[in-house]
């Protein structure tokens, strides 16, 4: 049995924003699935508090572990990229992405988690360079080093 949770379901009509749409899919998802059961999420965790939305997906993601055969999330939700340190039933997987074309190569990284590229997308399609320069600056030391470090990883692949 396959059960997804893929698009955007909000509905100005039911009084249904992006969560709420992605949360009634979920639940159903959890209370469904079975050892037979394939479960897909597209950026598990979002249309709320980055915060509070990612220890949602986590503990989802945990009970789909105990429940379905399979389950394939994705997230830009780095603490979701952690799940694979804290239990032997989650492994990380990358889309090679190009760095010169800002395109993705559509070959799967094993064992790496996925980088964004958010600021050389948003520079490459014009974003203001004082704008980049901000958000750089905001992001500060941590973030980038984590950032260097699976740059790395997936360069050693």
């Amino acid at each position: 049995r396959v059960m997804a949770d893929v698009g955007d379901g909000q509905s100005l009509a039911q009084s249904l924003s992006t969560f709420s749409a992605h949360v009634r899919r979920v639940r159903l998802m959890a209370a469904g699935a079975t050892p037979a059961s394939l479960c897909l999420l597209d950026e598990v965790g979002m249309g709320t508090d980055p915060d509070e939305g990612s220890a949602i997906a986590a503990a989802t993601l945990l009970a789909l572990s105990e429940r379905a055969a399979l389950t394939l999330a994705t997230t830009h939700h780095s603490s979701l990229k952690a799940l694979k340190y804290e239990s032997p039933a989650f492994e990380n997987a990358a889309v090679e992405f190009d760095e010169a074309t800002l395109a993705p190569t559509y070959k799967v990284l094993w064992g790496v988690p996925g980088r964004s590229h958010a600021l050389s997308i948003a520079q490459r399609l014009g974003l203001d360079p004082a704008v980049l320069e901000r958000a750089r600056a905001r992001l500060g030391g941590e973030a980038l080093s984590v950032d260097e470090l699976v740059t790395q990883l997936q360069h050693e692949r």
